[in-house]
């Protein structure tokens, strides 16, 4: 844990305090998600396979054309997170959903050992569903 954590012996406010990525940020240093995939050997990329509804029922999902894509590894599903299944962080949107809560909703993710593959995979994935009434506003 940093520093910038703990709480100073005499605080004030209204006093300036840099954050701890500041001059990675400002500077160009910092290193993103993006950045990381050229230096590191056999990293596979992931492209979420989006539903256009903004509330529906997933009642099928094909994934086996993704497969015959040149370059697609595996198409990760519900099925292959036993257990909890969620994002992580505040447990109240599932990772792989059964229902679709918002347009553009990832179901499922497609790697891949290019992200055109990825890509190129997930569009070829087949989702069914069954729309269920939205509450637009």
């Amino acid at each position: 844990m940093s520093s910038l954590s703990l709480r100073p012996d005499n605080p004030v406010v209204g006093e300036a305090i840099p954050h701890e990525s500041a001059r990675l940020h400002v500077s160009g240093a910092a290193l993103y998600t993006d950045d990381l995939v050229e230096r590191t050997k056999d990293v596979l990329h992931a492209y979420p396979v989006q539903v256009p509804y903004a509330h529906a029922r997933i009642t099928a999902m094909h994934t086996a054309p993704a497969l015959e894509v040149p370059g697609v590894v595996r198409v990760l599903t519900g099925a292959d997170v036993p257990g909890v299944n969620d994002a992580g962080v505040k447990h109240d949107e599932p990772l792989f959903p059964d229902e679709v809560m918002f347009f553009g909703h990832a179901v499922c993710w497609v790697l891949g050992e290019t992200l055109e593959a990825a890509t190129l995979g997930a569009l070829a994935v087949k989702v069914e569903v069954e729309p269920l009434p939205s509450l637009i506003k």
